[in-house]
């Protein structure tokens, strides 16, 4: 599955409390899928529970594949909301794949 899977680098930074950038860190980000310009995708330290971000410039979500709920999201209307969690439905089986296979091998 991971085979079609772009693993981009991102680097996640970590903030003092002067808003200074303390360290950070490359750490691989698999992009599952891109549909209609959202892209579908897991960090490589991900906790224990399955789920997917989405994300289209500045407005993202996250969404648990078990249950297909949204866990957050971030400046999206209840359309992008439905939207998003339509594609997840329609792909959760690829989705889910994609994060079992990822994170058997690590």
């Amino acid at each position: 599955m991971l085979r079609g899977v772009r693993a981009a680098l991102s680097a996640r930074c970590h903030s003092t409390l002067l808003g200074e950038t303390a360290g950070c860190t490359p750490l691989p980000m698999p992009t599952v899928m891109v549909v209609d310009g959202w892209r579908f995708h897991f960090f490589a330290n991900e906790g224990p529970r399955p789920h997917i971000h989405v994300v289209k410039g500045d407005a993202s979500a996250k969404v648990w594949l078990d249950d297909l709920s949204l866990a957050d999201w971030d400046n999206l209307t209840k359309a992008d909301r439905r939207r998003i969690l339509k594609m997840v439905d329609e792909h959760q089986k690829r989705l889910r794949e994609a994060w079992d296979e990822f994170f058997s091998t690590k």
